[in-house]
């Protein structure tokens, strides 16, 4: 028996590695019809050892239920083969999200999380998901985060972009759920939308140093950074619109979800990315 068994146990972010994930299980699982395992061992911005040695496990469960013996066959393939979808292609991300609907399953210590979350606070509601991707991306100007353009960085988007976005689209809406990484948008974000903002205040933030997470607080809380970035990616899956930047988060949400392409919004699409 062959059994086909993606590696990957870079430093990158961890829906970064799912959507890649993603992809290796439509080409081998979905398309070649083979039996696939995900193997993230001990990576190491979230790794933690009392949680096992496989981080995929910590989280979900494995496409193909198979338990590897003497007699299989393992084929190793890196993940780093599959590289990142193109959030503009409207029938690829389609296709992720049909693979994703079929074949993950998110384990019960994540769901029950979502599900607690949910029902106290988006159940009944329509709901305008927002998703402001803070830390690395951010100027020394705290009003402006930059987007990566290949090596180089364009200072391109302010806050002030996110609410005229927003604007446009919240009378239709109930409250607006945001998404953030660090505490600073989440403070601009209830300056301005006050009670009518929800967020998921367990999740770990950056402060002012404007670090990535995983090198600022997630260094002493490995399982809980990619705990989190889960819960409030499916969080953000079952808004009713999502507006957002072309990253894995919202790419993955959109993977997650059960809605049209048309109802994501990338506020950075009109930006050439090379």
């Amino acid at each position: 028996m062959n059994i086909y068994e993606v590696c990957d146990n870079r430093n990158i972010g961890l829906m970064a590695k799912f959507m890649r994930a993603l992809q290796a299980i439509y080409d081998i699982h979905v398309i070649k019809k083979q039996i696939i395992v995900i193997n993230w061992s001990k990576i190491p911005y979230y790794y933690d050892a009392s949680y096992g040695e496989n981080v995929w496990e910590y989280f979900f469960e494995q496409p193909s239920k198979v338990n590897i013996d003497k007699k299989s066959t393992v084929i190793q393939v890196g993940e780093q083969h599959y590289g990142y979808p193109d959030c503009n292609n409207q029938s690829r991300m389609d296709q992720l999200q049909s693979v994703a609907h079929n074949n993950i399953k998110v384990k019960n210590n994540v769901t029950s999380i979502v599900d607690d979350f949910y029902n106290a606070n988006m159940r009944g509601k329509r709901v305008l998901g927002v998703h402001k991707r803070g830390c690395a991306m951010y100027s020394p100007d705290v009003s402006k985060f930059r987007i990566w353009k290949g090596h180089g960085r364009n200072y391109v988007l302010t806050v002030d972009d996110y609410f005229r976005k927003i604007d446009e689209f919240i009378i239709n809406f109930d409250c607006v759920l945001l998404i953030t990484d660090e505490s600073l948008s989440l403070n601009h974000f209830r300056k301005q939308y006050g009670r009518a903002l929800i967020h998921y205040d367990e999740a770990l933030l950056s402060d002012a140093n404007c670090e990535e997470i995983y090198l600022d607080v997630g260094r002493s809380s490995p399982y809980k950074i990619g705990e989190d970035v889960l819960v409030e990616c499916i969080l953000l899956s079952k808004c009713d619109k999502i507006i957002c930047t072309q990253s894995n988060v919202s790419m993955a949400s959109y993977g997650f979800s059960s809605l049209r392409y048309s109802d994501v919004y990338y506020i950075d699409k009109h930006i050439k990315m090379i």
